[in-house]
């Protein structure tokens, strides 16, 4: 219900992840929270809502379907962040990883 969802990759279609952003501030993520832990009803639904997300998308036969797309050229694409390179060098841990990132990026 709670994930790292980044919402420039949702461009895949007209759905969108009913999660809700792991915010990384503590105020931020409090609030978006606060409305789960009071609310029953929100919670049941959000859940059942996150799960059939997945079924649809993230499931081992939603990726064998989006293989089979991605193979016969049908798959809908997604165009990388505009920092993405910076937010691949950032979160390297070698410099084997930032000449690779560097070079083929």
């Amino acid at each position: 219900m709670v994930g790292g969802n980044n919402p420039h990759y949702e461009g895949l279609g007209e759905e969108r992840s009913p999660v809700i952003p792991f915010h990384r501030d503590a105020e931020a993520l409090a609030t978006s929270l606060r409305p789960l832990l009071v609310d029953t009803r929100l919670r049941q639904q959000l859940m059942a809502d996150s799960h059939a997300y997945w079924l649809r998308n993230y499931s081992p036969e939603a990726f064998v379907e989006f293989f089979s797309r991605l193979l016969d050229g049908t798959a809908l694409q997604v165009s990388p962040q505009p920092d993405h390179k910076a937010l691949l060098l950032k979160s390297t841990r070698s410099p084997f990883q930032r000449a690779m990132i560097s070079a083929f990026y």
